[in-house]
């Protein structure tokens, strides 16, 4: 408390051998560990919420629906609302520790459901335009006057207010009624549409499972192709690959996919390290033999903006980059991402 008090009061920063920067990232870190306390990771809400649901359908057989709503359904990248929409005989809202169950009935599902999913942002804007229409949005159903005109389902909702279904991944309260309004949403990536897997490590580098263990939990998973993608030469805490390791990944990967017979593939990859100045850690005679190589910052993360931002699309620039690895560095509950001009990345 103390510490904090004193960052935010601008204590430290005068300090010799402290500075601005120990004092900004003393309360970025405090904000991060605060934001901890009350968001989980998507696979930690997962695992909460999965066995949830089985839990209330075992405890409350009659009720003929139980579904995960709020955030974890919009599949945000951090969940705080723990929620459930359960179909039963009445409508009422039971607080479980951090848990929310709504319970509805078939009639009102749809539009509870709509409510407990969310985001606040998307509810507001959906009621505004509706109120422009002449209806009324309320928790139980969309109104026109004391007349109820939608609410079994979220589709029929939407459809009433001649809006395109918006997925729920989308309602964050963005642009997305003014472009279902106009139906000209995008179409969302789904598990089915994904044929392989990029960016992996295995036992070569820092990963815990051997290339061909790797390659066949994939293939058995449906998948058509296993890109693995070690650490490179730079990243020796990772144990990144020297080039005679990378010719031995190379010739194991000829093994196993001739044994695959073209109905599977390997794909040979590296994670090479985008140094300082943008250069990869490997020359290009060494590059080119790569099926596809990800590019990635893995040290100086504390470059000045402009700085960071020139090394990012000069590694872009590179004819053997295929794909940039976590490109802002952040990493969710841990640290901030480091300072970079994201738009101007993105529009190289």
């Amino acid at each position: 408390a103390e510490l904090e008090a004193a960052a935010k009061a601008d204590r430290i920063r005068p300090i010799k051998g402290l500075g601005a920067s120990l004092q900004t990232k003393i309360l970025q870190n405090l904000a991060i560990a605060r934001s901890g306390e009350t968001q989980l990771h998507l696979h930690k809400a997962a695992a909460l919420l999965e066995p949830a649901v089985m839990s209330v359908k075992q405890e409350h057989p009659e009720f003929s629906r139980v579904e995960i709503a709020g955030d974890f359904r919009r599949g945000c990248e951090l969940v705080a609302d723990l929620a459930l929409v359960a179909q039963g005989k009445k409508r009422t809202e039971i607080e479980q520790s951090t848990l929310r169950l709504v319970v509805t009935d078939k009639k009102h599902f749809g539009a509870s459901f709509l409510e407990a999913t969310g985001s606040a942002a998307h509810l507001e804007q959906l009621k505004m335009y509706a109120a422009e229409r002449g209806f009324a949005l309320k928790p139980d159903g969309l109104y026109r006057g004391r007349k109820l005109i939608a609410s079994v389902t979220e589709e029929e909702i939407y459809e009433a207010l001649g809006l395109q279904f918006i997925e729920p991944e989308l309602r964050e309260g963005r642009d997305e009624i003014e472009r279902a309004a106009r139906r000209q949403l995008p179409t969302l990536v789904r598990d089915e549409d994904l044929n392989g897997i990029l960016h992996s490590h295995t036992t070569a580098s820092d990963g815990t499972e051997t290339l061909e263990a790797m390659a066949e939990a994939t293939r058995e998973r449906g998948f058509e192709y296993y890109g693995v993608a070690d650490h490179s030469q730079s990243a020796h805490y990772a144990g990144g690959l020297t080039l005679q390791e990378i010719a031995e990944q190379h010739r194991e990967a000829d093994r196993l996919n001739k044994r695959y017979g073209g109905k599977f593939r390997i794909l040979k990859g590296i994670e090479a390290d985008i140094l300082a100045d943008g250069s990869l850690d490997y020359p290009d005679h060494v590059l080119e033999q790569f099926d596809f190589v990800v590019a990635s910052v893995h040290s100086r993360f504390k470059l000045p903006k402009k700085e960071q931002t020139d090394r990012m699309i000069e590694a872009i620039a590179n004819p053997f980059t295929t794909i940039i690895g976590h490109m802002t560095g952040r990493q969710l509950l841990r640290r901030p991402g480091y300072d970079l001009d994201v738009d101007k990345v993105l529009r190289t």
